[in-house]
């Protein structure tokens, strides 16, 4: 009979389902828009639209520099909860100050984006501009999310997932209803226009301390806490900045290599392709916390076994979705985007073995050894580059590169961890 681990049974899977059925629901009002307006928008204008997601996503990333996941894991460590708050205060203040200078620096940036980067981005300084508010914010958003996961309040942490996917959903009608979509429109109502009002009133209630100019204990108590998170979360940082780069690598490769149809062609699979990554996230969520808690190597070893088991039921699973939504993106999408569909294909498969395969490489956090997980990444993303610029520049040879990489490489996270854990 199969038996789930004790971290996947009771409490952690009713707060697993909870943050699966809110991030489903903020993923399908992003697809829905996205699918929306890639149709409206054709390849060329789309490809435009998804360089600017991307280049949010990957701004993110790099102003978190790990700390929110460090976050999770040093609030979890530390018996004083007194000081683990006051932590989650300290790094919610240094992402609202990085979102105070990205918004000062936006336009004259974006200028010279738009001046020495691809063609494609000719006339859009003001997506760009925007794009560069946008990773600033997800920065923040994704900061106070990580304060809830690390406490435990799952509940706060669903409910502006929903209030995150209405507002989207209400932002998109109204756009529908005015008949003026645009790239700019669309990405507006995705990211800057909910998570500013969502911040505001987030930051108002429950995180006061953090719009306070001075800390509580002082400026030399707060930048020792910061220091203690760096050490950590540098590996963090790295390693998750050249995980997420891997997918977008071979867009801004195409944009400057091929055409704009075949940006469009790649960025369409890709689209579809974030709904499965971001409900793995929602698991991860509840999960993290529970692993970085495994302090033995036969509760590792527990956990690996049971999680085995499973292996057959996740990746059914994963690759009837898979198929599922490439026949979706086929017909639903339009003639335009139906060489999408054996692109998705790849990315879809590649992405579900990688899913599997990263249930069981968290125990880099339960080892406490991040580098390894970053240097994993790095060599991964140096492969990718180099099959980018050796091979033909096209969407199937892009795909099919990244897809490559992307298995070994968990492969190999996989191998290396399991060795840790085999007695000798």
């Amino acid at each position: 009979m199969l038996k789930l681990p004790p971290v996947l049974r009771g409490y952690t899977a009713h707060q697993s389902l909870k943050i699966l059925a809110a991030s489903a629901f903020n993923n399908a009002v992003s697809l829905g828009v996205t699918v929306f307006a890639a149709r409206q928008l054709g390849p060329a204008e789309f490809g435009k639209f998804a360089l600017a997601v991307s280049a949010a996503t990957l701004l993110a990333l790099a102003l978190d520099f790990g700390l929110s996941l460090t976050l999770v894991r040093i609030y979890n460590a530390e018996p004083n909860r007194t000081e683990g708050l006051r932590m989650v205060t300290a790094v919610l203040r240094v992402k609202l100050a990085l979102l105070l200078f990205a918004a000062a620096l936006s336009y004259p940036v974006s200028t010279l984006i738009v001046r020495w980067g691809p063609a494609l981005l000719a006339g859009s300084t003001d997506l760009v501009a925007l794009a560069i508010v946008s990773g600033a914010l997800l920065n923040l958003w994704v900061g106070v999310r990580a304060g809830e996961q690390a406490g435990g309040d799952f509940g706060t942490f669903a409910r502006f997932t929903v209030l995150y996917g209405l507002l989207r959903l209400i932002s998109a009608a109204v756009l529908v209803i005015a008949g003026t979509v645009t790239g700019m429109g669309v990405f507006a109502i995705l990211y800057p226009i909910p998570l500013v009002a969502l911040l505001g009133w987030n930051l108002a209630a429950s995180h006061r301390s953090v719009l306070t100019p001075t800390p509580t204990d002082g400026w030399s108590a707060e930048l020792t806490r910061l220091r203690r998170a760096a050490t950590y979360s540098m590996w963090v940082a790295v390693s998750t900045f050249t995980f997420t780069s891997l997918s977008r690598l071979p867009q801004f490769a195409l944009a400057r290599r091929s055409s704009a149809v075949d940006v469009g062609l790649y960025s369409a699979a890709l689209s579809i392709l974030a709904f499965f990554s971001l409900l793995n996230d929602a698991v991860r969520t509840t999960l993290l916390p529970r692993v970085a808690a495994l302090r033995t190597r036969h509760e590792r070893r527990d956990w690996n076994r049971r999680l085995l088991e499973l292996t057959p039921i996740v990746l059914g699973g994963l690759g009837l979705g898979v198929i599922s939504a490439a026949g979706a993106l086929y017909f639903v999408m339009g003639p335009a985007y139906q060489s999408s569909a054996p692109l998705f294909l790849l990315l879809g498969g590649a992405t579900a073995v990688t899913i599997q395969l990263g249930l069981f490489t968290m125990m880099v956090h339960a080892h406490g050894i991040p580098d390894l997980d970053a240097r994993v990444n790095v060599g991964r993303l140096l492969v990718l580059g180099l099959l980018l610029v050796v091979l033909p520049p096209n969407a199937t040879t892009a795909a099919i590169s990244f897809a490559t990489v992307l298995v070994l490489g968990e492969t190999g996270l996989y191998l290396l961890l399991r060795r840790r854990d085999v007695p000798v």
